[in-house]
């Protein structure tokens, strides 16, 4: 696999599996929902939309985003999706524990996890994706990086 889309909601563990697997498969790691994470620091929409796409037309990458990437209408071309479907209160615990995690931010994200679980289920549907793997606890994570052949 050559393009590995990482997807999930807020506070889910999409950048640190992405960065994972972008080291071991030593392939350019994208992070498209940096932006989202701080709206005043965002692009204007349009603008990111063209990067978005700019970023999926290359010939390889692990590309970290829910956001962003569902922004474009529909989901990047890739190899292989990974979905880190964990529950709302892990998300929002996660969340909670970050540095820069702000009130405002943990209430939108426990209010619109439902709503984007719902967007990724329906744009997966939709889409033709050699491999879909659906992870929805720690525990499979760490099983997926042990049985990916190297150690979690």
């Amino acid at each position: 696999m050559k393009r590995i889309l990482v997807i999930g909601c807020n506070g889910s563990g999409k950048t640190v599996l992405a960065r994972w697997l972008a080291e071991q498969l030593k392939l350019p790691l994208v992070v498209l929902d940096a932006p989202a994470d701080q709206p005043e620091a965002a692009p204007p929409e349009e603008a990111w939309r063209k990067t978005v796409r700019t970023l999926a037309d290359r010939d390889a990458w692990v590309m970290d985003g829910t956001y962003y990437a569902m922004a474009i209408d529909r989901l990047p071309p890739a190899d292989g999706v990974v979905w880190l479907d964990f529950p709302r209160w892990r998300c929002v615990f996660n969340l909670a524990t970050r540095e820069h995690a702000r009130m405002p931010y943990l209430r939108h994200a426990w209010g619109h996890h439902n709503e984007t679980r719902a967007r990724i289920g329906a744009a997966l549907q939709g889409a033709r994706y050699p491999t879909v793997v659906i992870l929805r606890s720690s525990a499979e994570v760490s099983r997926f990086r042990s049985e990916f052949g190297l150690p979690a």
